[in-house]
């Protein structure tokens, strides 16, 4: 098995530098075109916190457990179809991107859509907003408090295009080189 160096490294580029630039251009092209139509996606949330009515006395146990309901209800099909009508998005769509918790130990119930849009993320979480709060009018245990109110949607934090475009590069750059490496390596084992 030959050694490779930084020697041999550069002798196979100068040997095979339309193999290089070839191998270097197509990976480059298809990265750089991916990363360039990648969509941002927005997300919009809002917060239901839940109290026991004036006239209950249950624990707090119970309470936290009938509080559990309500992310069944902001998924509901009645609700996600509500909220797909109002953001202009399948049903499916809007699925995939909507998120509906309690978090432990509170009563607060956290309704989260992230779309393509910062409208359409917007729409779906005020409908589903007032699905849940329309759903609590007959609760006779919980009642609703309007914690947090969705009221815009914000862009979700990714790895910015520009460190994406440049680590293809990179990648496509160590591919290339490779490329030609094994290209000198088999042809020259031929001779």
């Amino acid at each position: 098995m030959p050694q490779v160096t930084r020697g041999s490294l550069v002798a196979a580029i100068r040997r095979r530098p339309l193999l290089v630039l070839v191998v270097f251009l197509v990976p480059l092209l298809l990265g750089w075109i991916y990363i360039f139509t990648l969509s941002s996606s927005y997300s919009a949330t809002g917060v239901v916190a839940f109290q026991p009515r004036i006239d209950e006395s249950n624990g707090r146990d119970l309470t936290s457990l009938l509080a559990r309901r309500y992310p069944e209800v902001a998924q509901s099909d009645q609700s996600v179809g509500d909220a797909a009508i109002a953001a202009g998005v399948s049903t499916a769509t809007l699925q995939s991107g909507l998120t509906a918790s309690v978090a432990a130990e509170t009563l607060n119930l956290s309704i989260t859509s992230t779309l393509d849009t910062p409208e359409q993320a917007l729409a779906a979480v005020q409908s589903v907003f007032k699905s849940v709060v329309a759903a609590n009018a007959d609760d006779p245990y919980l009642e609703a408090l309007s914690v947090q109110p969705p009221a815009r949607a914000t862009e979700d934090p990714g790895p910015p295009k520009l460190l994406l475009a440049l680590g293809v590069v990179v990648l496509a750059a160590i591919v290339a080189v490779l490329a030609a490496l094994i290209a000198d390596l088999l042809l020259d084992g031929d001779g």
